[in-house]
């Protein structure tokens, strides 16, 4: 339906005839209207960050797969995709001479939910996954059938999963994988494996075949297809 327009009587304005509006008043008006929309415009580029991307890893495959990247607006909006809730812990990195604490936010999923539910690729008995950090390469192996992926989990708080976490406004992603119980009375200095990046997506190497965990560096994915390196 065409909307109606309203017919204004425009009347001459003599060179007399005094402004409503201050052309100073005009331009505050304007420059503050543009920030709003700067802002929107801000707050959309970040609700379609993508958060996680997967390479599958199937057994006789010569060539991995890889699953286009899941976006935050997608894990916003799927009911199922149930973000991170455990408000009881805290997630805590520990390195050889000091910790620190760690803030979740609104927008913090495990890695499990983001492989289930945003990427679609259920885990079964066997299947291990490996976070890819940009800078290191893939980090320590996580074992779906070990109770690393779920909790109860086997980490030294069994309430806590590895995530990845969204920072509100910004396009920072970082994961958390949380301490393992002190093996032989070694403390797990789990902030070696805690990263972050800028922008995403992090990458999940999944393997669907028990195959040996990866052991080298990928810089990344080569346009005509996924590489994968060798254990």
């Amino acid at each position: 339906m065409t909307p109606q327009r309203t017919r204004v009587n425009r009347q001459r304005r003599t060179a007399s005839r005094r402004l409503g509006i201050l052309p100073g008043r005009r331009l505050a008006v304007l420059i503050v209207l543009a920030a709003g929309l700067l802002g929107c415009l801000a707050s959309a580029a970040s609700a379609d960050e993508s958060i996680a991307t997967a390479i599958i890893v199937k057994p006789g495959e010569q060539s991995p797969s890889e699953v286009a990247p899941v976006s935050l607006s997608t894990l916003l909006a799927t009911p199922a995709c149930v973000p991170y809730s455990n408000t009881t812990s805290t997630l805590t990195t520990v390195a050889p001479s000091s910790s620190q604490s760690l803030s979740t936010s609104s927008d913090t999923w495990p890695i499990y939910t983001i492989l289930a539910c945003g990427l679609g690729q259920t885990l079964s008995a066997g299947d291990w996954v490996q976070i890819q950090d940009p800078s290191t390469g893939p980090e320590a192996p996580l074992f779906y059938s070990a109770g690393d992926l779920t909790t109860p989990s086997d980490f030294q708080d069994p309430g806590q999963v590895p995530l990845i976490i969204a920072e509100p406004g910004e396009n920072v992603l970082q994961y958390y994988r949380p301490q393992r119980r002190p093996d032989g009375g070694v403390t797990d200095e789990n902030a070696y494996d805690f990263f972050q990046v800028n922008p995403g997506p992090i990458t999940i190497w999944v393997d669907e075949g028990g195959s040996p965990p990866l052991s080298v560096a990928i810089t990344g994915v080569p346009a005509g297809g996924v590489t994968r390196g060798q254990p």
